[in-house]
């Protein structure tokens, strides 16, 4: 296999966990009434505060736009992720170091925020601070000033200790929350300077007289990236009260409010205007669901693999690429038994099950159900079925699955449509996929918008309808399950209002409300649809279901396929000329929809990403690409 086909798997495969190497914590858009909100703003350089002020706006980016007006020059580039400041005050990403760039934080309150967000996404409550720094992701800021005693006595010497809190990998996917010392930063009171030493400490020998204080603390290197993001403390010293200061970090985990109660709901019309642009795509996901539609999808992906593994081989191939390659064959009226004299489906499930990923496991479970695989292999449905059980999380009371111990919405949907072949026949599977459809319920704003480890996307609503629909339960209704209600229908819209909300015009989605039109978004769009269609009718239905024999479809050849044969597909793929009626014939089983990883990539690369790369590579060292290079991530399955 292609060299860079392997590092674009272990790109899209580190992408979440780079997140956390970076020390930056996991959270999601903040809520908060968007109109008018007042913040002050301050701009951090390598040589002191470019900037410090007030704005008001509706996110963060336009309170930061009103704030500096044309005090300070800016860029502000759009990208999957969202918008993000790409330059400020002619200091471009990349410039200090390779991989750095700008990012921001949010003091609100004894909190700290680090929004995992894009700075357009994020609306911050009123008197908050919104903090820009230049950063490769290891500038820390101190959230925790300790004191020795911890009582400070007027005038006697006492020693303070300055620490962040951040996420530790070394044993991934686990991880421990660890404290750091904040090193070598500069530490101002009372006009003398001090400067923090190995462990983050420094003394004050000679004490303080009793009064208040304000600690001062920066990291200013004119040519080098900041020891410390600044900051200013409170200190009181009066012989009597505890003085240690300690800063919260918070998970915030809802979105900004949008009424999406209002949103027509034509689900056949959606799916033909949309199924007009995914015809044009040539991928497995798109073959999946034209062949669905009776459309018969493009073969480009095919002849390119086919060429590929003649080329390298078919050993590394992950088993996501196994995976994906194997439905778009089912899917396009190709054997994955014979796949230029390959047998897919055994070296798939003939492999180390201990090798597997969480998501490896489901969309193994899925292509068993979808291509109604038999035959005797090492990896069996009952040990896929028992592996994801076994690997479901509980994220302070959010059931569910994920890559790591925080809970993930759109590896939990694709999960409940794995499991669903298995719903209400298996006592533990049915507990396990209830618990995790509560949590999804709980998740799910007023606005319908089911936020995912980078905040709301149309992917994850598209996620969450797909499983919902494959076990019989309503997106847009009230549900109970085991006499807790379970109500996806909210105030202000659900998850198809929600799913809709995303769209883009001329048949496209976009991933996020204030990007652009998705080829990703779209085609997971259009399954969301199909399955929320044959729900509609049906009362149950789900997307990786079929009743394709795939061992009974033909082989593909290249030589054979250079020389446009013409044998017979046993897959009952018809022309354009069916014009998008759903595929009935192929879909009246149960089984499941697609992992995605955080952020949303796509096929191609962005520049963001590949600067993610570069800071994996350093950060994380061969160990951690050698240890990936071994498995995959779930967005790999988006390709």
């Amino acid at each position: 296999m292609k060299k860079i086909k392997k590092f674009s798997s272990i790109i899209i495969a580190s992408i979440f966990i780079l997140m956390q190497l970076l020390n930056i914590p996991v959270n999601y858009v903040h809520a908060n009434e968007a109109s008018n909100i007042k913040c002050n703003v301050r701009i951090e350089g390598m040589q002191g505060i470019i900037f410090q002020g007030s704005g008001t706006g509706n996110n963060a980016l336009d309170i930061f736009k009103n704030a500096v007006g044309d005090k300070v020059s800016y860029h502000v580039t759009s990208s999957e992720m969202g918008d993000y400041l790409d330059t400020i005050d002619n200091i471009k990403s990349g410039t200090i170091s390779k991989y750095a760039g700008w990012s921001y934080i949010v003091k609100s309150g004894s909190q700290i925020i680090s929004p995992s967000a894009g700075i357009s996404s994020y609306v911050p409550k009123d008197n908050d601070e919104i903090i820009l720094y230049y950063s490769d992701g290891n500038v820390p800021y101190v959230n925790k000033i300790t004191f020795n005693p911890s009582v400070i006595v007027p005038n006697q010497g006492f020693i303070a200790r300055l620490t962040y809190t951040c996420k530790d990998f070394t044993n991934w996917p686990d991880y421990t929350v660890v404290e750091k010392p904040v090193k070598d930063a500069l530490v101002t009171i009372n006009n003398t300077d001090y400067k923090t030493n190995y462990n983050g400490q420094i003394a004050i020998a000679d004490g303080l007289p009793k009064g208040d204080y304000t600690i001062k603390v920066s990291g200013y290197d004119d040519n080098a990236l900041n020891k410390v993001i600044s900051d200013s403390f409170k200190l009181s010293v009066n012989g009597t009260s505890t003085s240690n200061i300690n800063m919260v970090e918070s998970d915030v985990s809802s979105v900004v409010p949008v009424d999406n109660s209002k949103i027509a709901k034509n689900v056949d019309n959606e799916i033909q205007s949309t199924l007009n642009v995914v015809k044009t795509y040539d991928t497995p996901w798109a073959a999946m669901s034209l062949q669905k539609l009776n459309i018969k999808p493009k073969e480009g992906f095919i002849a390119n693999a086919a060429k590929d593994i003649a080329e390298y081989g078919i050993k590394d191939y992950s088993n996501t690429d196994l995976e994906k390659l194997s439905f778009g064959l089912i899917a396009s009226g190709y054997s994955p038994y014979d796949f230029n004299g390959i047998d897919l489906i055994s070296t798939l499930f003939n492999r180390n099950i201990n090798d597997y990923l969480i998501n490896d496991s489901i969309y193994a479970l899925l292509l068993y159900n979808y291509g109604n695989i038999n035959g005797s292999y090492k990896i069996t449905k009952e040990q896929l079925k028992d592996r994801i059980l076994n690997s479901r999380i509980n994220d302070n009371n959010s059931y569910g699955w994920s890559l790591t111990k925080t809970f993930d919405p759109d590896i939990t949907a694709s999960a409940i449509t794995a499991l669903s072949y298995y719903y209400n026949k298996d006592s533990e599977v049915t507990k396990a996929v209830n618990d995790a459809v509560v949590t999804l319920s709980n998740k799910t704003t007023d606005s319908g918008y089911i936020p995912g480890l980078y905040g709301p996307s149309c992917e994850t609503n598209a996620f969450v309808i797909m499983a919902l629909t494959s076990i019989g339960i309503s997106p847009e209704n009230m549900t109970v399950l085991n006499n807790k209600v379970v109500n996806f229908a909210k105030s202000n819209g659900d998850p198809v209002s929600a799913l809709l909300s995303f769209k883009s015009g001329n048949g496209t989605y976009k991933h996020e409300l204030s990007g652009s039109s998705d080829p990703i978004a779209t085609e997971e769009t259009l399954r969301a649809l199909i399955s929320l269609k044959q729900f509609n009718s049906q009362g149950i239905y789900n997307y990786y279901s079929s009743n394709i024999n795939s061992s009974s479809l033909k082989k593909y050849n290249v030589s054979s396929e250079n020389n446009k044969n013409t044998a017979s597909d046993k897959n009952n793929i018809s022309n354009d000329s069916d014009k998008g009626s759903i595929n009935n014939a192929s879909d009246k089983s149960n089984i499941s929809n697609d992992v995605q990883t955080l952020p949303k990539t796509g096929s191609f690369l962005s520049e963001k990403d590949l600067i993610l790369l570069g800071i994996l590579f350093i950060v994380s060292g061969a160990s951690l690409l050698l240890f990936l290079n071994k498995k995959n991530n779930r967005r790999v399955n988006n390709e």
